[in-house]
């Protein structure tokens, strides 16, 4: 399966309420996790982030407020950001206000998320 088909299945599956194929909260840092690999099998350089919030929440603007988050694991490769809460890759620098709104993008950062001593 291409990276682009991977997406767009758990695109459809986290649809409406970001709820797994099993009924239970997605986990992003497993979705963004399948989606690297997935990336690096291509032989891009993908990396797993994690998008913070420095105060309050973020609330993804697809959900109407009804999903409220501490922090988001995404995938990020050439500069593009691979979420499966928008479907599709967007430019790295539009995603925050893409998916959080204009009013989230001064109270985010993403880091780099690092597993077991080693970039993931």
């Amino acid at each position: 399966m291409t990276t682009l088909k991977l997406i767009a299945t758990q695109a459809k599956v986290i649809e409406k309420d970001y709820i797994d194929e099993n009924g239970h909260g997605a986990n992003c840092y497993d979705i963004a996790l399948k989606l690297v690999q997935s990336l690096r099998g291509e032989g891009k350089l993908a990396q797993l982030k994690v998008v913070n919030c420095r105060e309050g929440r973020l609330i993804p603007l697809k959900y109407s407020g009804e999903v409220r988050w501490s922090a988001h694991f995404i995938c990020v490769c050439d500069g593009e950001v691979w979420d499966p809460v928008i479907g599709f890759p967007v430019k790295q620098e539009d995603y925050i206000k893409q998916i959080f709104g204009e009013e989230t993008v001064e109270r985010t950062y993403t880091n780099l998320w690092i597993v077991s001593g080693k970039q993931i």
